[in-house]
């Protein structure tokens, strides 16, 4: 039986059976390339997702200082208001006057 279905198989089904092969393996490169890109293009973004996470603390920790130093110079004008406010006294007349206040 084997041997009467390889009779009825020619050269050129043996030919279209290999160029078949030869096509999926092209196919499956193709895809494999593919595959390859997808990854990389995820490992960009996610790099790119990295940079901007970090981006984004950078840019809050610059506004906690912003913050800080916006309190600092309003701590030093309400300084300098007292100051303007006392300009005779001296310092220790200063203190004492702020505490009876």
């Amino acid at each position: 039986m084997k041997v009467k279905l390889w009779l009825a198989f020619t050269p050129h089904d043996a030919r279209t059976q290999l160029q078949n092969a030869r096509t999926q393996l092209q196919d499956a490169r193709t895809q494999l390339q593919n595959a390859r890109t997808q990854l990389q293009d995820a490992r960009t973004q996610l790099q790119n997702a990295r940079t901007q996470l970090q981006n984004a603390r950078t840019q809050l920790q610059n506004a906690r200082t912003q913050l800080q130093n916006a309190r600092t110079q309003l701590q030093n004008a309400r300084t300098q208001l007292q100051v303007a406010r006392f300009p005779t006294n001296t310092n220790t007349d200063f203190h004492h006057k702020l505490a009876v206040q």
